[in-house]
């Protein structure tokens, strides 16, 4: 059977080509871009609110039974002195 000529692609033009190629590219950037302002902003409110979350609250400060730890050194615990 033979193609007729609607079966047959007609051979494109090169500027077209290019053209499509050009915004292709175009759309490519301006998706990156706009990826890139959307991180930004989500990083930058999570640092806000964190920021905001902190700022209000007492700072650390040690607590008076800090000997505690002295109490319950290892020798202490495994009972090693009596």
């Amino acid at each position: 059977m033979k193609p007729t000529q609607s079966d047959v692609a007609a051979p494109l033009d090169a500027a077209f080509i290019s053209g499509v190629w050009q915004r292709i590219g175009t759309i490519a950037e301006r998706r990156r871009r706009l990826r890139q302002t959307a991180l930004s902003a989500l990083f930058l409110a999570i640092a806000t609110v964190s920021g905001m979350g902190i700022a209000g609250s007492e700072p650390a400060r040690a607590h008076p039974s800090a000997i505690w730890v002295t109490d319950h050194a290892p020798a202490a615990l495994l009972d090693l002195e009596g």
